[in-house]
């Protein structure tokens, strides 16, 4: 009967995390329970997350860019925008001009945008002719 009700805890846990589903009330002796198993479930959420990112990255630099090593895009990548939490900073127009897009769903979601601002720079200077507002390499 024990593994049942944990059983359970388990799927109310990930629904909980995964898709932001509200945790029944239950039994306050279940509590340690339900801490114990939240904490594991959001250590293998967050395993699941930082996967999908690097994949997202790989597949990005796969497309969008060319010429230059991941590392190298990567690196120029961190000196216009930044990640934390679910929440995305981006100082594109100039160090003055931090702007803040956020916050997300998830860390994943706050990356996404970030490779979607990325892919808009990229294209308004590369294929468009646009000149960069901010520069940091100048």
């Amino acid at each position: 009967m024990r593994e049942r009700v944990l059983d359970n805890i388990r799927s109310e846990c990930r629904h909980h995390i995964r898709n932001g589903k509200a945790m029944p009330q239950r039994d306050p002796r279940w509590s340690v329970d339900i801490a114990t198993i939240m904490a594991e479930e959001l250590k293998l959420f967050q395993a699941e997350q930082e996967a999908e990112i690097q994949a997202m990255y790989d597949n990005f630099h796969k497309t969008h860019v060319s010429g230059i090593t991941f590392e190298e895009w990567m690196e120029k990548a961190k000196k216009l925008y930044k990640v934390a939490g679910c929440t995305v900073y981006s100082i594109a127009l100039g160090p003055d001009n931090e702007k803040e897009f956020g916050p997300f769903k998830s860390e994943k979601a706050a990356h996404k945008k970030l490779l979607q601002l990325i892919y808009y720079k990229q294209y308004d200077h590369y294929v468009r002719g646009h000149d960069f507002a901010y520069d940091p390499e100048a």
